[in-house]
């Protein structure tokens, strides 16, 4: 006999996947566009910000089998996942503040400081995220098609928010497009 499954609303698995979209215009960015703009506009060494980002990596090894555990065993009354979420999102933009508009002159530092609470931020919205669409049902092929959602919409935020650059200079906003040069 096989087991009916109970399939998820299109409706619920398309809310889940839409934070996805905008994670992107984060991630982006910070891979494509943070070395360039802090050794050539923000005048750090490039050994500097390499090494810094290193760190920060290596950081980034302990964040998130930490902040996973955290949000596996945390239970509010808001749930596992949500506290993670409304407080990684609040420090991740705060921190997208301060890496993407610093005001020089910006020392190694203010580089280090900011690029852990942006990371740490990051990690503290990404795998409660990843986590909670695991959660949403316990079908194999639900799950599937959850996180098959999920990876669309950064698939198609990746595209976008790559695509910013050449838009933008289309448009003729020069300034902005020239950070694709650096």
């Amino acid at each position: 006999m096989v087991e009916k499954t109970h399939r998820l609303p299109p409706a619920q698995i398309w809310s889940y996947g839409l934070p996805a979209l905008s994670l992107t215009a984060v991630g982006v960015p910070l891979l494509l566009f943070l070395v360039p703009f802090y050794t050539t506009d923000m005048g750090l060494h490039p050994e500097v910000v390499g090494l810094t980002l290193l760190l920060v990596r290596v950081a980034d090894g302990f964040f998130d089998p930490t902040l996973g555990m955290l949000s596996d065993r945390i239970h509010t009354r808001w749930g596992r996942r949500r506290p993670w979420l409304l407080a990684g999102t609040i420090l991740l933009v705060i921190a997208v503040y301060f890496v993407f508009l610093p005001r020089p002159p910006v020392t190694p530092t203010y580089f280090l400081v900011w690029t852990v609470v942006l990371y740490a931020s990051w990690t503290m919205v990404i795998v409660p995220y990843a986590a909670w669409g695991a959660e949403l049902t316990k079908d194999f092929s639900e799950r599937t098609r959850v996180a098959g959602v999920r990876e669309l919409f950064l698939l198609i935020g990746t595209v976008l928010a790559a695509s910013v650059p050449t838009v933008a200079k289309w448009l003729g906003d020069e300034s902005y497009a020239a950070t694709m040069k650096a």
